[in-house]
């Protein structure tokens, strides 16, 4: 479809108005109308790819926000290889440590990016970032600060631990980035808990490899006074968080985890049923993932526990994942997401469970950074203490130094509103949490 100037004129000015009826702050009141009205905005709805709604972004893929002007932005890594042809090698990223020592079993290592020169004894919060390194666009700043606001706690960076596990496949196996011992999958099965194709005849599920990773993290003798880990992920990153928070076996401190995800291509469905009935090629089969069809009760009541951030771009109508699985689910990123969120409210009593919300980017189409910079993600990702956690923090907003005692956080869909939602209307990014996420995720 070719758009003439006077057409791209109306459908901005029809976009502009409709995005007011999708502002953030209904999100944080009634985050089910706010995805309906998502699903209204033009070219969304039973649409992909048409209207070139990536014009209206506010940045570029990889520039800065407006209002991030204070925080240095670190162009993508350079990187040997090709998306069709593999990685040959994993790229240096400024910042960060490539740890190629966490062995999941005997022979079976899996390469992470970590924070650099952190010292375990200060971390209270983990970001594992789920980082598709065939294509990373990955960065980091060496900004100082702390991210201050009337309703959060200080933040300091040198508290905030960072880490982008390596998925690669078998395409990075052939041209060479995989070293001997570690781990690879086929093409994008990482996301799906899928077991790996090596090394050699290891299979091991990339879930238990998250699994692995938790339980490390968690470990009292390795990281003394971590509270909190957010699991985030975008696009095909999103993918994998929102099915680990749906099927990730149950552990004493999963109320100290909350999973973030962005723009996710498709999802682990909650339900037998689906809003488009529109693909007959897989008419039988499109419910047929074995880890939630076969305990359905039990999976959904465990991911209704969860501390879960579901959130979109409003101009992100690309098709995404391409199965006949997915088309059932909705027809692009925004369309299905908005269908999830009102699929998880259905059985949820009309609304999301109170440890969950739904979030909408304006201006935002699939891009990772500009998704995360905003600041509701902000506070997700570095403030907001999840619901139930226990913590040796002041809680937000509490005005008391650290330390001292542990307490029991309260925060949700509900008590922590008040904290993301004046962070939203405030409009301008706190310098500290601006540093910390400069560390960004591409092809997720």
């Amino acid at each position: 479809m070719k758009f003439t100037s006077s057409s791209s004129a109306s459908l901005a000015l029809s976009l502009a108005t409709a995005l007011l009826a999708v502002a953030p702050s209904q999100a944080f009141t009634d985050p089910v109308a706010a995805a309906k009205a998502a699903n209204n905005l033009a070219y969304i709805a039973g649409q992909y790819a048409t209207g070139n709604l990536y014009r209206y972004n506010l940045v570029s893929d990889n520039g800065q926000l407006p209002w991030n002007t204070n925080v240095p932005f670190i162009p993508e890594a350079a990187v040997n290889g090709s998306m069709d042809g593999g990685l040959e090698e994993l790229p240096d990223i400024q910042g960060m440590t490539l740890n190629r020592t966490f062995a999941v079993q005997p022979g079976a290592v899996l390469p992470f990016y970590q924070t650099e020169g952190y010292d375990a004894t200060k971390i209270e919060r983990a970001n594992a970032l789920n980082v598709y390194i065939t294509n990373p666009q990955s960065s980091s700043s060496n900004a100082d600060g702390s991210p201050t606001s009337d309703d959060a706690a200080r933040t300091a960076k040198d508290e905030v631990l960072i880490l982008g596990p390596c998925w690669m496949n078998e395409d990075d196996h052939t041209a060479r980035a995989i070293k001997s011992g570690e781990l690879y999958w086929h093409q994008s099965q990482w996301q799906s808990g899928m077991a790996s194709r090596g090394p050699g005849d290891t299979q091991i599920s990339s879930y238990a490899v998250m699994d692995s990773f938790m339980d490390a993290l968690f470990d009292k003798n390795q990281f003394s006074n971590l509270e909190t880990v957010v699991i985030a992920g975008h696009s095909m990153g999103a993918q994998m968080v929102q099915r680990y928070s749906v099927v990730k076996q149950p552990a004493a401190y999963d109320t100290n985890i909350t999973f973030w995800f962005g723009n996710p291509g498709s999802y682990a469905w909650l339900t037998s049923s689906r809003p488009n009935q529109n693909n007959a090629s897989c008419a039988n089969t499109y419910d047929d993932w074995a880890r939630v069809k076969n305990n359905k009760q039990q999976v959904v009541s465990t991911f209704q526990s969860r501390n879960v951030h579901m959130n979109y771009g409003l101009l992100d109508n690309g098709q995404g994942d391409t199965a006949c699985a997915a088309s059932y689910q909705g027809a692009n990123h925004l369309e299905r997401g908005c269908h999830f969120v009102e699929s998880v409210a259905s059985i949820s009593g009309g609304s999301l469970p109170k440890t969950q919300t739904a979030n909408f980017m304006p201006n935002v189409s699939h891009q990772d950074y500009s998704m995360l910079s905003y600041n509701i993600p902000l506070y997700r990702l570095f403030e907001e203490v999840p619901a139930g956690a226990s913590s040796n923090r002041s809680t937000a907003g509490s005005g008391s130094a650290k330390g001292g005692g542990s307490s029991t956080a309260t925060k949700g869909n509900g008590s922590a509103k008040s904290s993301a939602e004046s962070m939203c209307k405030a409009g301008m990014l706190t310098d500290g949490a601006g540093a910390i996420l400069s560390f960004g995720m591409s092809l997720l």
